[in-house]
């Protein structure tokens, strides 16, 4: 076992006291969190695992700073009409297709009674 290893076995026992006795003095996360304590350190036994969650929090930056500019919405159908466009927007960059060229399709279609455009391929330049 490497010095880092070791190391992290120690990190990792510590850890799980501290949940153990978060869980008996009753605190609910530490039981939660205690049930799938194996999970937490799978990056240090399998490659190509970020220890962080550093690319899921750079995915929704833009969404956190769209809402704190806008201080947000007023309505459940706000909320959830936000949603729908920043979850198409981030989908539609991520395979590689223009969002607007995307949304101005799925329109188009929804007017027209036509074949609904696929987000998941670069066709939509």
């Amino acid at each position: 076992m490497t010095v880092l290893g070791s190391q992290m076995q120690t990190i990792r026992y510590r850890v799980k006291l501290l949940l153990e006795e978060g869980a008996k003095r009753g605190v609910p996360k530490c039981g939660t969190i205690l049930k799938v304590e194996p999970l937490l350190w799978t990056f240090t036994q399998e490659k190509g695992i970020e220890p962080t969650n550093n690319a899921a929090e750079q995915n929704i930056r833009p969404a956190v700073l769209w809402k704190k500019r806008s201080f947000g919405v007023e309505s459940e159908r706000g909320a959830q009409y936000v949603e729908s466009m920043l979850s198409i927007w981030a989908t539609a960059r991520r395979n590689g297709v223009n969002p607007i060229a995307f949304l101005r399709e799925l329109m188009h279609s929804y007017r027209t009674n036509s074949h609904v455009p696929c987000i998941f391929f670069a066709s939509l330049k």
